[in-house]
């Protein structure tokens, strides 16, 4: 039977990974949906269901690259979202005049990634960012950044509402004070330090620059053009979008399309930079002086739930040392600062990484094997 329930609010989804105790969630927040049933019993229970069925799909929507998309609804056929729940969190709930339900909800990390590894799909493992987007646009000649009849700037505050992905972008107030630190110039030119301040405004550790122009002759079919560059921790190279102007198309209408595609490109940069490339894992061996049997177990289960991590198995044990084989996906730059990041001290030198655990002797030194 056809579900009566009818999403009609557009949402915002952030998805974020915490570690704890072994276990982790994917959040997707602020699902709402509303449905005409009656019964308040009977609304909440089919509200949950659907709202899960649609965040478990907006999920792997936004954790996967865009070319797998088409095959998702047969990864989504293998199994029941609620499957795939651990818990979900009302947000709001109205029942009058019409039933009204807003939920944040907690998918199994290890269950999603285990599904999408058995359909061989890649899958990203950021977590969710604060990005300040400045749009500056050429007109004339003239750089046009904080004027409130700057038609960049209004399709990018309408793009931000709509875009889904781990970035949650947001544009800059705009107010006098702004202005004044911040220029055109210096934003053309990449004033890193002053963008990063400026981001820091908006708890944001990331500044994109989004540079738009025209190019072409009037009459012929000109091309708005726009060039990305991201100042702050990401460390992305420059992007760029370009969409064909047609003569007769005005030019603020078409911002708005280069706008979303603008902010979907930027939303694939971001996912695909931490893409967990499944058909290529690579391997190293840790070297471990455990103190007793307990600290074999404590590195396995400190390792074991990292996402880039696909196998650790203890491969040579005696009297003095331990040798751990891990597979992983992606660069070895990226498992060492995951390592790090648990606490561990790590010491590569080509295959073989030398790692202790937190409060103990530095790691050992070793001949390589």
């Amino acid at each position: 039977m056809k579900s009566f329930t009818k999403f009609l609010v557009v949402f915002v989804l952030a998805m974020q990974g915490a570690w704890a105790q072994g276990n982790a969630s994917y959040v997707v927040d602020n699902i709402t949906v509303d449905s005409d049933q009656a019964d308040v019993s009977v609304a909440r229970s089919r509200a949950v269901k659907d709202a899960t069925s649609l965040g478990f799909e907006r999920l792997l929507q936004n954790i996967t690259p865009a070319e797998t998309h088409g095959l998702l609804p047969q990864v989504i056929a293998q199994v029941s979202a609620s499957d795939m729940l651990d818990k979900f969190s009302i947000k709001k709930e109205v029942t009058h005049p019409k039933y009204l339900l807003t939920v944040d909800l907690f998918y199994n990390k290890e269950r999603v990634r285990d599904l999408l590894e058995k359909s061989h799909i890649p899958y990203s493992d950021a977590g969710s960012s604060k990005v300040v987007v400045l749009p500056l646009i050429e007109i004339n000649g003239r750089r046009v950044l904080w004027e409130e009849n700057n038609p960049w700037r209004a399709a990018m505050t309408d793009a931000v509402q709509t875009s889904i992905g781990p970035v949650q972008f947001m544009l800059p107030k705009g107010n006098m004070d702004e202005a004044n630190a911040v220029t055109p110039e210096m934003v053309a030119f990449g004033a890193g330090d002053i963008l990063a301040d400026l981001g820091s405004q908006y708890n944001a550790e990331n500044v994109a620059v989004a540079k738009a122009w025209v190019s072409g002759s009037v009459g012929s079919v000109r091309q708005i053009k726009v060039n990305i560059n991201w100042y702050g921790t990401a460390g992305f190279a420059p992007t760029s979008v370009e969409m064909p102007l047609y003569p007769g198309e005005k030019l603020n209408d078409v911002l708005y399309q280069v706008a979303a595609e603008t902010l979907r490109t930027m939303q694939n940069q971001w996912r695909n930079e931490s893409l967990v490339e499944l058909d290529r894992p690579g391997r190293v061996f840790l070297r471990f002086n455990p103190s007793g049997p307990q600290d074999l177990e404590t590195l396995k289960s400190m390792i074991k739930p990292l996402s880039i991590v696909k196998l650790i198995k203890l491969r040579v044990l005696n009297t003095q040392a331990s040798l751990f084989q891990v597979d992983y996906f992606g660069a070895p730059e990226k498992l060492k600062q995951a390592l790090t990041d648990r606490g561990l001290l790590v010491m590569p030198q080509g295959s073989v990484w030398a790692v202790s655990l937190p409060n103990t002797q530095d790691a050992v030194s070793y001949d390589q094997q």
